[in-house]
């Protein structure tokens, strides 16, 4: 798998982090088999729940602007960080104690294989992003740390139904040295997936195709073909 680094990702679908409840991998499931070919020939097969695509050579040249979104889902950004692409989710902060005494607590439901934080960022309070403590019972302090927060608060101050915007990195991606070449990548859902996390594989150099109204059989881990 490898990733562009300094290239926007554009033509970008949304990449739902699905949660693992919501997965069932039984054996009877529409699915598609993918197949991947290299310039040698060589095939690689997978079966594969669902599937989108990023065209970073579109990005370059047709400089198309994506909007935004802003989701508690994960989804994928036009951001490259350390050479890996950058994805956002917005978490829910727990209640905060305002008793003026720092606090170390973790936040619901962080991110899946996060690597490293780009950017994170408290939303709906007025305080700013680097509030400064001092000697009034008004103010706020805190740090994000990963999947938890360090803050200390004020007596006088309610901060609680506040949400944490974070983007971030993920282990389970490649960082790419080569930045001037361009590719288009595909994201796809396993149908083994015990997570519910995407893979991004670089097309460069790499045929694909996908065949539709496969069935998943768990019990062997194989696609099986529709009946004539």
């Amino acid at each position: 798998m490898m990733e562009k680094d300094g290239i926007l990702l554009a033509g970008k679908k949304i990449i739902k982090g699905l949660l693992v409840g919501s997965i069932v991998l039984a054996s009877a499931q529409a699915d598609f088999l993918m197949t991947l070919t290299d310039k040698a020939g060589v095939e690689e097969n997978l079966c594969v729940k669902s599937y989108s695509f990023s065209n970073n050579l579109e990005s370059l040249h047709k400089e198309v602007k994506q909007k935004d979104i802003y989701s508690t889902e994960e989804t994928l950004t036009n951001k490259i960080y350390l050479g890996k692409p950058v994805y956002r989710k917005i978490v829910k902060m727990p209640n905060l104690i305002s008793d003026r005494n720092w606090r170390y607590t973790p936040y619901e439901n962080p991110p899946k294989n996060m690597d490293k934080l780009f950017d994170a960022r408290i939303i709906g309070t007025n305080f700013s992003a680097m509030s400064r403590w001092g000697t009034s019972e008004n103010s706020f302090v805190y740090r994000i740390d990963g999947d938890k927060i360090s803050y200390r608060l004020g007596k006088l101050v309610n901060l609680n139904n506040l949400s944490i915007i974070l983007e971030y990195i993920k282990t389970t991606d490649t960082a790419q040295t080569n930045t001037n070449e361009l590719t288009t990548l595909v994201h796809y859902l396993p149908s083994d997936s015990s997570n519910g996390e995407y893979v991004t594989k670089s097309l460069n150099e790499t045929g694909i195709r996908f065949l539709n109204n496969y069935t998943y059989d768990a019990s062997t881990n194989s696609c099986i073909a529709p009946a004539n």
